[in-house]
């Protein structure tokens, strides 16, 4: 049996804020294990009242980890694991992360295991990569049926955006399906981060023959899964560099940890962005976005992975 932490039993004012404003990265997380647990019919407890077993994992919530620690002093659990959600740097909540009595460390992807390795080199053997799935909403129609290209920004400037935007409706481009058109013919759509309801995103991606990210960092970006999930590919603006307070990280898929060839393209510059817009358009069929999804963030997958990842637990000991 697992038991999954994602609150304190003693923090009454966090959960009431939790009901209040929940945050869509730690609940996608949570439902996404649930879901693939489910479908595994692997049997698990989420926050029971007391502790008394052989494996925690604590997914969010550095309170639930402070008590988690707590209990595994008393020896009412065995094995603990911390992540993904619980802090932004491992030097954060006193540098909780570096307490010994934590087993694993869970962290959505590589570039985010290379920095907290950086940070804190005592727990770099400790850290485990773990993403997330999303939900398969079936087959979706053919990318050549669609004719909207979708914007998502999110922690971009609008000066940014713009420039996007006029660059699209400048050029022409053929099709994968036959004939030219004009960019300016193609709808434009545009989602920004934390003022859309997910109903409406998944709603505009069965439209959507091309998503492009304006992102500065993704710890594993969810949202270009639930786009390559739909078979849409993705050209996603990479900065190369991410800016947390006085920390700083540099990294060369740090605005898509899980970006590949299959699923779309990055750019660096607003010129790069020209060579691979069309790039992708002029050649759709390249682009196997839906079978990298199927393959790699279903939520049985992913909870598959995070069994493993406990499996290897006891198995180090």
């Amino acid at each position: 049996m697992i038991n999954l932490l994602t609150k304190s039993p003693f923090s009454i004012i966090e959960i009431i804020k939790n009901q209040i404003r929940p945050q869509r990265g730690p609940e996608a997380v949570l439902c996404s294990l649930l879901t693939g647990l489910q479908e595994l019919g692997i049997k698990y407890n989420l926050n029971p009242k007391k502790l008394n077993s052989e494996t925690v994992a604590v997914l969010q919530n550095v309170n639930a980890l402070r008590y988690a620690i707590e209990q595994k002093k008393q020896k009412k659990i065995k094995y603990l694991l911390a992540g993904p959600n619980i802090v932004v740097t491992p030097k954060e909540a006193g540098a909780i992360y570096e307490y010994s009595l934590i087993d694993k460390i869970i962290v959505p992807s590589n570039w985010v295991k290379n920095f907290y390795s950086f940070l804190s080199p005592i727990i770099k053997d400790k850290i485990y990569i773990w993403p997330a799935g999303v939900d398969d909403p079936g087959e979706s129609a053919p990318l050549t049926e669609r004719d909207t290209i979708l914007i998502y920004q999110k922690n971009t400037s609008d000066e940014i955006l713009n420039k996007i935007i006029q660059k699209i409706k400048v050029y022409p481009i053929k099709f994968a399906n036959g004939g030219s058109e004009q960019f300016n013919r193609v709808k434009i759509d545009i989602i920004k981060y934390g003022k859309y309801k997910q109903a409406d995103y998944f709603t505009k991606l069965k439209k959507t023959k091309l998503a492009i990210f304006l992102t500065q960092s993704e710890s594993q970006g969810i949202a270009q899964q639930e786009a390559w999930m739909r078979d849409v590919p993705t050209l996603v603006w990479n900065p190369g560099n991410w800016q947390y307070n006085e920390y700083m990280w540099q990294d060369i898929k740090i605005s898509s940890p899980y970006l590949t060839d299959t699923c779309g393209e990055f750019f660096t510059s607003i010129e790069e962005f020209d060579i691979k817009l069309i790039k992708i358009l002029s050649n759709l069929s390249a682009y196997t976005p839906r079978q990298y999804a199927l393959n790699n963030f279903t939520h049985k997958k992913s909870a598959q992975n995070f069994l493993t990842i406990i499996d290897s637990v006891s198995s180090t000991e």
